[in-house]
């Protein structure tokens, strides 16, 4: 685990509650917002995330350039997508912890499938990569966390 420091983010983070999922108001479920993107480094490289609109995101990485819709489901954002040359699983949500321990056990448990950064308020987000040489498929696992800490931004976090 590393803690990045250098994670703009360039909207503020607005914790509005929507009611329902609409096509010009972001859901409840979503961590990001109109104008922001999140660019994070990992040991796979650089990730950039941007806001697309309400349901979709775009990602690039390593030369790769490609924007998904997302779709809500049971309180995350979801997106994949499978083909010949790609399949991409990405989530986007919040995640509340009774205290700051539990919020890194659980970054803990889950870089034991791919690499996590964040920044102070909790803004987390891990990505992986993997190429296959035979078929030259490509596979993207990015996911998108706004981490609490009884529903308030975590105190610094190591």
């Amino acid at each position: 685990m590393r803690p990045l420091d250098t994670i703009p983010i360039i909207a503020a983070l607005i914790l509005g509650a929507c009611v329902s999922v609409s096509e010009t108001e972001p859901s409840a479920d979503a961590v990001m917002r109109p104008g922001m993107y999140i660019h994070a480094e990992t040991r796979f490289g650089i990730l950039q995330v941007d806001y697309v609109d309400v349901k979709e995101r775009r990602y690039r990485w390593r030369g790769n350039d490609k924007s998904f819709k997302l779709r809500s489901t049971g309180g995350v954002l979801m997106g994949n997508k499978g083909d010949k040359t790609m399949n991409v699983f990405l989530r986007e949500g919040r995640r509340d912890f009774a205290d700051k321990e539990a919020l890194l056990s659980w970054l803990e448990s889950r870089e034991q499938n791919m690499d996590f950064s964040w920044n102070a308020s909790g803004l987390a987000v891990g990505w992986k990569t993997d190429a296959n040489p035979e078929s030259e498929l490509i596979t993207l696992v990015a996911e998108v966390w706004q981490l609490t800490v009884q529903g308030a931004s975590p105190e610094e976090l190591e």
